[in-house]
């Protein structure tokens, strides 16, 4: 018993959290089979919570430090290079919503915010979207910024910006609101609820999301 707890607990102190072991256990493609296959087990108020919890801890994970580049398309995390539209139109496209990443990532902001979103805001002042965020229950929201757009996701009492960042071209990553340099750099804030009940019925019935 005592040899079986010394090879045990080295071992669990490989992984700092449940994500982390995830990652190392699982393939990319292995996780979003997972998703696809308990999607289709959910009802329409299980929805939203699934797929922030799915792409947050299953799909996010495996993109961060993927690095930037302006003209990056990679379809592969952490191969290669990815800009921040990308990063935005291409996970999501392999969790099962139905578009065209490329036409969906080579939008302008606010054009892909209206597209993909309901219940749009605009802001200019960063403590201002941030107390929106605040008050708001947890959802993913599509950022547009003055020249960058990303993810901000609220769950279970975390806020946070999720992109790939053009500064130093450091890539995916996740910062806190207030401490992240691309949003204190931007001048506007458009924003919109990507997980809507639109967008949701959408993506578990795999419907076709066309952009004109």
């Amino acid at each position: 018993m005592n040899m079986l707890l010394y090879l045990i607990i080295p071992l669990s102190g490989l992984f700092t959290s449940t994500v982390d072991f995830q990652i190392q256990t699982k393939t990319y493609q292995q996780s979003l089979s997972e998703i696809k296959t308990e999607l289709a087990t959910k009802d329409s108020t299980q929805l939203k919570d699934f797929f922030i919890s799915s792409f947050y801890y299953k799909v996010f994970p495996y993109w961060k430090g993927t690095k930037w580049d302006y003209e990056g398309y990679t379809n592969t995390p952490k191969k290669g290079v990815v800009a921040c539209g990308y990063f935005v139109s291409t996970p999501l496209k392999h969790m099962g919503l139905n578009w065209n990443r490329y036409k969906l990532a080579q939008m302008y902001a606010s054009k892909a915010t209206n597209a993909i979103c309901d219940s749009i805001k605009k802001f200019y002042d960063l403590d201002k979207f941030y107390k929106y965020i605040q008050s708001s229950e947890d959802n993913i929201w599509h950022v547009g910024l003055s020249f960058h757009v990303g993810l901000v996701v609220k769950y279970k009492g975390k806020i946070k910006f999720v992109h790939s960042d053009y500064i130093n071209s450091e890539g995916v990553k996740e910062e806190d609101i207030l401490k992240s340099e691309a949003l204190k750099q931007s001048s506007i804030y458009y924003i919109g609820r990507l997980t809507n009940p639109i967008l949701l019925k959408k993506w578990q019935t795999g419907e076709e999301i066309t952009f004109n």
